[in-house]
């Protein structure tokens, strides 16, 4: 790998000349930095994750070509390649092979034969939502708790619990549906 990384450190065209293992380890610059960039690759790499993990739970052919949709626009050939997933932007059913995050919801059309499987899976989620979110209740009703708790971290379980509850509205729309 040092081989590697330096035959791409010269090939990049950084610093002509020298070689990575004598160059400074570089600084952050703070005029470089973009958030938006920084959202946007948090996000795509979330949708990835999403549709790689539906093809694990469902033991899916990692080179089964597959498509779905997305509720929100996200770098469609970058999906495809490195999740083997052809999105559209679109209304997500709200039955079948979904994940929901509160950035995005996704459905991803699998072999029906998989469907129970995925059944299976949304209700572990649900029960281990259920179980999150009355640990958070239980923690914001503990008078103690809340008299002792730094103010950042009572908002934070009631941030956490919030997320939970619609993590779970959008699970048992979906077993429902």
């Amino acid at each position: 790998m040092p081989f590697l990384t330096e035959e791409l450190w010269h090939r990049l065209g950084a610093d002509e000349g020298a070689s990575i293992s004598l160059v400074g380890f570089p600084q952050f610059d703070p005029a470089r930095y973009d958030s938006e960039a920084e959202r946007e690759i948090g996000l795509l790499q979330e949708v990835i994750v999403a549709a790689r993990g539906i093809r694990a739970d469902l033991s899916l052919d990692p080179k089964l070509p597959l498509e779905g949709r997305i509720s929100r626009p996200v770098d469609f050939r970058a999906v495809h390649r490195l999740a083997g997933v052809a999105l559209m932007v679109g209304e997500v059913p709200k039955t079948g092979v979904v994940r929901s995050t509160p950035d995005f919801d996704l459905a991803i059309d699998v072999p029906h034969g998989q469907l129970e499987a995925q059944r299976k899976r949304l209700e572990k989620e649900r029960d281990q939502l259920i179980k999150n979110i009355a640990n958070c209740r239980r923690q914001l009703s503990d008078e103690v708790f809340l008299s002792k708790a730094p103010a950042h971290v009572v908002e934070s379980i009631r941030a956490k619990l919030a997320e939970y509850e619609a993590q779970l509205r959008k699970i048992e729309d979906s077993l429902n549906g």
